[in-house]
């Protein structure tokens, strides 16, 4: 697999940048994240507004992160938008990249099909189990659990695909291969709160999607199989019955 276009150099700032955000993926993104969720599945019993505050936050940092990558540029002006795999797709893998995203596609859009007709018998989706407290209800919460997959797809891609690579390379001098196998590590430990099984499974769609990046030198492939994976794990999940409201309090006593 050539990657002879991943070439970044970055200046002093545009690295504190890059050193940055492979901290917080390692140390911060991973606790967050589970502390997010845990708390989200506490107070979705009793709290109506809960997982729409959930989203609203997840889209805010989303966007943050797509900010900070699309900045690195400006920064290091010899950080080209490629070296962050905004570019179209080219180079010698670039056709099977392209038609294993298709197959992907298809396959997802297949599998939807057999997905709705298993929710609609009451069954939840195997594994559901993992992000149970994600899973949207309302029309409102479909809504914005629809904008949150698009932001995923796009800001994870970024962040943990483009400007981690990048930083290994061009910052701590790794060869592209073992910077992107420690990014698929650190975009499997980031979904901590999903479990041990949730990191694995999380990792090796990393790897999946992390192929499809170096083979065409373009985020633009793995950021729409990301946005179809996430959506069909999301969206198609069987709604959650109705969550027992609070108790009323108790009348007082008559003197």
């Amino acid at each position: 697999m050539s990657v002879s276009w991943l070439h970044p150099h970055f200046t002093a700032a545009g690295a504190v940048v890059g050193v940055a955000a492979a901290a917080y993926v390692i140390a911060v993104a991973p606790l967050l994240g589970r502390w997010k969720y845990q708390r989200l599945a506490r107070a979705r019993s009793h709290d109506a507004g809960a997982l729409t505050r959930f989203y609203r936050l997840s889209l805010i940092i989303g966007w943050g992160w797509v900010v900070v990558v699309l900045g690195v540029p400006a920064l290091s002006p010899l950080v080209k938008p490629g070296d962050l795999g905004l570019a179209w797709p080219s180079g010698s893998g670039a056709g099977v990249a392209i038609g294993a995203t298709v197959a992907l596609l298809v396959l997802f859009g297949l599998t939807a099909i057999a997905i709705r007709r298993y929710v609609a018998s009451g069954r939840p989706l195997p594994g559901q189990g993992r992000f149970a407290a994600l899973v949207p209800e309302t029309s409102a919460e479909r809504r914005l659990a629809g904008a949150v997959t698009v932001t995923a797809g796009i800001s994870e891609e970024l962040l943990c695909r483009g400007l981690l690579i990048a930083t290994g390379v061009g910052v701590f001098r790794l060869p592209v291969l073992v910077a992107a196998a420690l990014a698929v590590l650190l975009f499997g430990l980031a979904h901590l709160y999903q479990g041990a099984t949730g990191v694995l499974g999380t990792a090796i769609v990393g790897a999946v999607l992390t192929a499809l990046y170096l083979a065409s030198g373009s985020l633009l492939l793995p950021i729409l199989v990301h946005i179809a994976l996430d959506a069909r794990s999301l969206l198609l999940a069987r709604v959650p019955p109705a969550l027992p409201a609070p108790a009323a309090p108790a009348p007082a006593a008559d003197p």
